[in-house]
């Protein structure tokens, strides 16, 4: 009997050792199957503690790196394209964090390398691989109304980008892998308080099936909020990605029953109006879930992609549909800035 064989180790590195960057590092250096080749950055400071923590070598330009399977970058927006585009073109699969790039040409211009290239382009919207996103897209909902709000103390990263590129493009992502109908038009509102870009955003998605989709982001709240709640005939769901936590709601037998009247229900017998509702209404049951580190799942789907030579579950294509759709919001809401 044949045994199997073992996978065979990638060489990785990680560009940019910020926030993400040295959590991604982090990933690479305890997976089995990869070698953590090199981590790269400009200060000397956070690039020798990573490189030192996880002994590896620690360089100031990635244009210097050996030969490698597969890159992370987790750099400023406007150096993806770059960056991305000179590992793409050698067949250096590439893993960018979100958003894909700072306009779409860079983004046409990425996704076109990888297929010259040969190469796996996958972009970082790590909330894909959140356990309560897997639960709500398993549900055989048809999304008619989708609310989203996500909200966060201002954190003195990303600022060479607004909130709509910095925070509202995870759940943008989100709504388009819910509803795949075309965009038919886009409302938007939105003003910046501590940068010239905006910080506050609001927008109204109508797609052409039908389905709209409010979506609110700010970067400044004393707290973090990260919800949203989709709304179908089939039932709705109101999800919380920070708790990993999804609840469903679906109509009970009884309100589904043709001759039902709501107008006939003796209010009397319940000891509060919601008693009248649930459970006799409408069933409550929080959605099972697999727990799991999101960004851990992101990386190795992406080496995954690597290994069998398939497509990323989050390809440059829909990097480029978020970004997209994030370009058309701030367009709107661009002719109603204020100059500072």
């Amino acid at each position: 009997m044949e045994q199997a064989s073992s996978p065979r180790v990638l060489r990785a590195a990680v560009i940019g050792i910020g926030r993400m960057g040295k959590e991604h590092a982090r990933i690479l250096a305890a997976l089995p199957d990869v070698e953590l080749v090199a981590v790269v950055d400009t200060n000397a400071e956070k690039r020798e503690t990573c490189a030192k923590k996880h002994g590896v070598s620690g360089e100031t330009d990635y244009r210097n790196l050996p030969d490698l399977d597969a890159v992370i970058l987790a750099t400023p927006t406007r150096t993806h394209a770059p960056m991305a585009c000179h590992f793409l073109a050698q067949g250096v699969s590439t893993l960018v964090e979100k958003p894909i790039a700072k306009n779409l040409d860079e983004a046409d211009a990425m996704i076109q390398a990888a297929q010259a290239g040969g190469a796996k382009l996958q972009i970082g919207h790590v909330e894909r691989f959140n356990p309560a996103v897997i639960a709500l897209t398993q549900q055989a909902l048809s999304p008619r109304f989708i609310v989203s709000e996500r909200i966060s103390p201002f954190s003195f990263r990303s600022m060479d980008i607004g909130v709509v590129l910095d925070l509202m493009i995870h759940d943008i992502d989100i709504i388009l892998h819910l509803n795949h109908s075309e965009i038919r038009d886009i409302e938007a509102a939105g003003f910046g308080f501590m940068t010239a870009a905006e910080d506050v955003a609001n927008a109204r998605i109508t797609f052409a099936d039908g389905c709209i989709a409010n979506v609110t982001a700010s970067r400044l709240s004393d707290k973090s909020v990260r919800h949203i709640r989709v709304f179908a005939h089939e039932g709705y769901i109101s999800m919380d990605y920070a708790k990993r936590k999804a609840v469903l709601y679906k109509p009970t037998s009884k309100l589904l029953d043709a001759n039902f009247d709501p107008s006939r229900i003796d209010l009397s017998a319940f000891k509060e109006l919601k008693d009248a509702v649930f459970p006799d209404l409408l069933s409550v049951s929080e959605m099972p879930m697999n727990e799991h580190e999101p960004l851990a799942a992101e990386v190795e789907s992406f080496l995954h992609a690597v290994r069998t030579d398939t497509e990323p579950l989050v390809s440059g294509v829909h990097g480029r549909r978020a970004l997209d759709t994030a370009m058309r919001i701030i367009e709107c809401i661009k002719p109603q800035a204020v100059d500072r």
